[in-house]
């Protein structure tokens, strides 16, 4: 009886280097695939967080009593405070689901109570909010609800801002 050989070739061989796809600065890029990641990085401004100007229900921008633009700076969507808070959202409806608390249907208030949640942990500043006599007025959790329950228009443009990623590529990435 014949012994049988090794497998193949093939599997002995060591495979082939890949080239590699992600490039860190300019003296890497001489893999066959010169792709843009920075086009496509949202998770550092997502940290650092980037201002809004808000508008007025016009168009027009909205501004203190001095003239000034009012700015709310947001943390984004891969940041890991709102990565943390979303995961924590759904952790909770997983819970409730398994234990029969809730109902197969979208619970609205919930839902409206965690976006509140989701937006006041994501506002880490502002400018230009200010008390009628025209002091700063500081940018805290209760401040920052206080204000998205006052004016639901402020905190749309805060929700729809938060929500698109493409706001948190740097600049230069867009051209």
């Amino acid at each position: 009886m014949k012994k049988k050989r090794a497998v193949t070739d093939r599997m002995e061989r060591p495979a082939p280097a890949t080239p590699s796809l992600i490039h860190t600065n300019e003296s890497q890029k001489e893999s066959n695939m010169d792709f843009d990641f920075a086009s496509i990085d949202t998770k550092k401004l997502s940290e650092s967080g980037v201002q809004l100007s808000l508008l007025k229900l016009d168009g027009k921008p909205l501004t203190d009593r001095d003239g000034n633009p009012v700015r709310v700076t947001l943390l984004g969507p891969d940041s890991a405070k709102y990565r943390a808070l979303t995961r924590e959202n759904i952790r909770r409806r997983l819970e409730k689901r398994a234990l029969g608390t809730v109902a197969s249907d979208v619970d609205i208030d919930e839902v409206e109570r965690e976006t509140m949640e989701i937006l006041t942990v994501c506002t880490v500043a502002w400018e230009g909010v200010n008390t009628p006599q025209g002091e700063p007025i500081p940018c805290t959790p209760e401040n920052v609800r206080k204000l998205y329950e006052a004016y639901p228009v402020i905190r749309e443009q805060v929700d729809g801002f938060v929500g698109n990623r493409a706001n948190f590529i740097p600049a230069s990435s867009t051209r």
